[in-house]
């Protein structure tokens, strides 16, 4: 999967959640994806409802064919997850690369 590719996909989520934030984490932040790897992407927006539906939709229809595992979370969810000090979770964020906001 090159840069271009994450970035479309990147795009099109932009696109159609509109976020506040878009985060890419895992192997595709840190660049160690291998053929099997899938990508994994955070979106903070305040409304957290069908738009995965759409967004799989759009990327099904551009032909993407590469698992992803898409979390969405209210600023609010996303301010306690961080307040909690959750290891997991503040991996996740802090070690991911900022697609947008």
């Amino acid at each position: 999967m090159s840069e271009n590719d994450i970035m479309k996909i990147s795009d099109t989520i932009i696109r159609i959640a509109q976020p506040q934030k878009l985060l890419l984490f895992g192997s595709g932040a840190i660049g160690t994806m291998k053929a099997d790897s899938d990508l994994d992407f955070l979106v903070v927006t305040k409304h957290c409802n069908d738009e995965d539906v759409q967004v799989r939709r759009e990327l099904y229809r551009q032909n993407v064919r590469i698992p992803l595992d898409i979390i969405y979370v209210t600023p609010e969810a996303l301010s306690v997850k961080l307040l909690t000090n959750d290891p997991a979770f503040n991996d996740l964020y802090y070690n991911a690369k900022v697609m947008y906001g």
